[in-house]
């Protein structure tokens, strides 16, 4: 949840470099943005299915851990990834962008499934 990742960060965030939370489904923008802040050092995370984030999390993640080398993103269209009130995507090419703009080290990216 972002209580979890909102409590682990500020202490293990310096040497985290590793963070898994594929299908975690009450993780949103905000425990995502707690880890951009506070884990530079980040090397791997995997999102899939994680239904909750948008753009906003995902451009935070690449904007301040540019150490990333492996993302995965992906099965979140199947996740139910789309606002039914706007019909917008919640990741879509906008977060996808910001990872190869800010993160030059990045080596794999998964998104199938994500629109």
């Amino acid at each position: 949840t972002d209580v979890a990742l909102c409590a682990l960060t500020p202490d293990a965030g310096s040497r985290l470099t590793g963070l898994h939370l594929a299908g975690c489904s009450n993780v949103t923008d905000k425990g995502l943005c707690s880890v951009a802040f506070s884990c530079p050092q980040l090397r791997d995370i995997d999102l899939t299915r994680v239904p909750l984030i948008t753009c906003e999390g995902l451009t935070a993640i690449a904007k301040h851990c540019r150490c990333l080398k492996a993302v995965n993103v992906s099965s979140l269209t199947q996740a139910k990834d789309i606002d039914p009130k706007s019909r917008v995507p919640r990741v879509g090419s906008k977060g996808i962008s910001a990872l190869g703009r800010y993160c030059g080290l990045l080596e794999s990216l998964q998104c199938n499934g994500a629109s």
